[in-house]
């Protein structure tokens, strides 16, 4: 599936796989980061649990039948600052 999906977004492999490693990457920073936010205690206790929770309600929202995609941004940011604060 996954190596289809460079095929419907005509796309090179060298491209989609280039941008593969790039997302793992930006993926790893962004964990390294989560982690010493946490042991800084600059992010809230059970903020990695809240994430969780959030990531699984954007996936509901994103199967969900929205029709704006302003409106999904839109509640991100919400629930960034709620996680942030």
């Amino acid at each position: 599936m996954l190596s289809e999906d460079h095929r419907q977004l005509q796309i090179s492999s060298g491209a989609y796989y280039r941008q593969k490693g790039q997302v793992r990457q930006k993926a790893e920073s962004i964990i390294y980061s989560i982690v010493l936010l946490q042991a800084l205690d600059l992010l809230p206790k059970g903020s990695l649990n809240n994430i969780e929770q959030m990531s699984e309600s954007v996936r509901v929202i994103l199967e969900s039948d929205i029709s704006e995609e302003s409106d999904i941004v839109s509640l991100l940011d919400e629930i960034v600052r709620r996680v942030v604060m």
